[in-house]
């Protein structure tokens, strides 16, 4: 079966079936084996801590006589704790609405531990006692247990049961985890009166898939009536664990599961209600709610408007940001009059009290809604308010320059976003024709980082010089966050030093804190090249672009996500001592991928009698590379990176 990310999910008659789990076990529970609790490993995974001998997860969506339409979840887990760190399966911990029209409850928990001791099979009982329920939030309340007497070795059996009125809410459904899965199932049990979207996602694949359907009656007004009831079974054994992969801003994008969402209900004579809606339904439940006035509210403050519009923009972003303190909280919805009241607000409040003024002084500022990389893709068919965990503003100018800014983040600036929010799909609601739209602000601007390096070669082998890095757009953003999550400077120079081997002084980063579209820091350096009889050998680059390490894995289970295009250029000016001369060059190379867009070029060459010029040029337009093209990718990476290998060699007079 074809592996892909995300895989429309058609069902049909035919079953598939591609392994079988590699410890058979009776998935009753309760019947838990001599040889469960023997197992020392999980044989395809030798390094777990733990390992799901089985998760079940059963969802049904039922309605009754009486219209109540519910939600109902059955969650059996049986877990093998293998060591010490995998004990941590023992601790259970759920959330759900406080809202009393929810009507959410958590029952039938039964938590039992079976230990070895002395050849025998022990079995230890969570009593009723020890299930804790209180208030999680205001919003949310929460249950927590722990299974009794866990121990490395033991076998852990962990069930609950969650119902709502919350029926259409089905959502993503997992198999997969932190620990492997010897063997998972999900079913979805509904009438043929629920229609759903459905999708599976996941670099694995299921086992099996089927749909059983059988038949189901209720009355209704004094009549029986019959009605086909549909199950969905999702069956997947010798599932990995997912794993921390580099360049993944969302890994649940590749894990096993099925996502559901409720289309319509239609039960004849009873109920009818159409949950699909189109993206202008959003945009108009939102004008109607009163989203768009609160970026046109009246505020208080006194901005004017400068004769140069960028200037003007600051002047006001500025002014806010005096005014009103950001508390480090995103929000999507700005109480715009409310925040500035109280001098404190979330980064949508400042948002719309920026908007509000620049309305006021004649520029066109209009809210984008965001769904976050951090939060994966934009599913098609998800079409809801809730789809979005931010928002930015778009901003037009007196004279029709178009700008984007998150309003908040020192270290952004206008079109330079946080790089979770460079996605394809914004959606720009505006405050002058009350419509949206779809913008893309992955590539709003060129993101260049420029390095600069003039060393000189004494005759002992040790070099000394100075470094000139000037960091352009996203490049800028992404190196102020690295500095500003630093201690302090001490450690990012420490960082810096441990990077390229040098060591480092007079180390200048002016302005790193600025709304700037630009950062550049300097410094001076000394390093030690290799001496070798009448030879000395210069690697000539101290800074590595690329790492060995970022794509060892011969197997990909995510989407490649790079931060952003990006066009890096690195020259090195090296004086060589008048008692050398070169007597080597590494040949100039030239590399290109075109799924990412990307190529590499590096050249050498001899810069008059007494130095050697070294330019190298990596430019990649695209930010994402499938897992059908990783393992290109691979070799490609892996070519870029010998490029760093190579010396200068040069040889005494």
């Amino acid at each position: 079966m074809k592996k892909t990310l995300i895989t429309l999910l058609l069902f049909g008659s035919a079953v598939f079936t591609l392994t079988a789990q590699s410890i058979k076990i009776n998935y009753k529970p309760g019947s838990v084996s001599m040889e469960e609790l023997e197992m020392d490993s999980y044989p395809l995974d030798t390094s777990a801590a733990a390992v799901l001998l089985c998760k079940d997860t059963d969802v049904k969506v039922s309605f009754d006589s009486q219209l109540e339409l519910r939600r109902t979840v059955t969650v059996y887990r049986r877990y093998k704790v293998l060591k010490e760190e995998g004990k941590d399966c023992a601790d259970v911990e759920l959330i759900y609405s406080a809202d009393h029209s929810d009507d959410e409850r958590i029952y039938g928990i039964k938590v039992v531990t079976y230990n070895l001791d002395k050849g025998k099979k022990v079995v230890s009982k969570m009593p009723s006692n020890l299930i804790y329920r209180d208030s999680y939030t205001a919003d949310y309340n929460q249950v927590k247990f722990s299974a009794p007497d866990v121990r490395v070795g033991s076998v852990i059996e962990v069930q609950y049961t969650f119902t709502t009125r919350r029926y259409w809410d089905v959502g993503l459904l997992f198999i997969q985890g932190n620990y492997p899965v010897n063997h998972g199932s999900i079913s979805v049990e509904y009438s043929e009166y629920f229609y759903f979207n459905k999708l599976t996602r996941g670099h694995h694949s299921f086992t099996e898939v089927k749909r059983d359907t059988s038949a189901d009656t209720y009355t209704f007004r004094g009549a029986t009536v019959r009605f086909d009831l549909f199950e969905d079974v999702f069956v997947a054994d010798d599932v990995p664990a997912m794993k921390d992969e580099p360049y993944c801003f969302y890994p649940d994008q590749s894990r096993l599961g099925v996502e559901y969402e409720l289309r319509s209900v239609q039960i004849p004579g009873w109920i009818y209600k159409n949950f699909s809606t189109e993206w202008s339904d959003v945009d108009n439940q939102l004008v109607e709610g009163g989203y768009l006035k609160e970026f046109t509210a009246k505020i208080p403050l006194k901005v004017e408007a400068l004769d140069d519009e960028v200037e003007t923009i600051k002047n006001v972003r500025a002014s806010v940001l005096d005014a009103v303190k950001w508390d480090g909280e995103i929000g999507r919805w700005p109480s715009s009059t409310k925040a500035f009241k109280e001098k404190n607000g979330s980064a949508a409040d400042i948002c719309g009290i920026i908007a509000s003024k620049l309305n006021e002084l004649g520029y066109t500022s209009s809210p984008v809604l965001i769904k976050s990389r951090t939060r994966g893709v934009l599913a098609s068919f998800h079409v809801s308010w809730d789809s979005f965990d931010a928002m930015i503003l778009q901003i037009v100018t007196p004279s029709g320059k178009v700008y984007y800014t998150d309003g908040v983040r020192g270290s952004s600036y206008l079109n330079v976003l946080p790089v979770e929010y460079l996605i394809p799909n914004g959606r720009l609601l505006s405050v002058v024709s009350k419509r949206g739209s779809w913008v893309d602000l992955t590539k709003l601007v060129k993101n260049v980082d420029t390095f600069n390096v003039i060393a000189k070669l004494d005759a002992s082998g040790t070099i000394e010089g100075e470094c000139n890095r000037l960091f352009n757009n996203e490049s800028s953003i992404y190196e102020k966050r690295k500095y500003a999550g630093g201690k302090d400077e001490e450690e990012f120079i420490e960082g810096l030093e441990n990077a390229m081997k040098v060591d480092i002084s007079e180390f200048e980063f002016p302005e790193h804190d600025a709304w700037s579209p630009r950062a550049s820091y300097r410094f001076k350096f000394s390093t030690e090249a290799e001496v070798a009889g009448d030879y000395i050998y210069v690697k000539p680059f101290i800074n590595k672009y690329h790492s060995e390490r970022d794509f060892q894995d011969p197997d990909r289970r995510n989407v490649v996500e790079f931060p952003f295009p990006e066009t890096v250029k690195y020259s090195y000016t090296l004086f060589i001592p008048s008692e050398y001369a070169v007597d080597q060059l590494p040949k100039p190379q030239a590399f290109v991928f075109d799924p990412l867009g990307s190529k590499v070029v590096v050249k050498y060459s001899m810069a008059g009698d007494s130095a050697v010029s070294v330019s190298f040029m990596f430019i990649a337009n695209e930010m994402t590379v499938t897992a059908a093209d990783y393992e290109v990718l691979r070799m490609y990476w892996s070519e870029i990176c010998n490029i760093y290998n190579a010396s200068i060699v040069l040889k005494k007079k």
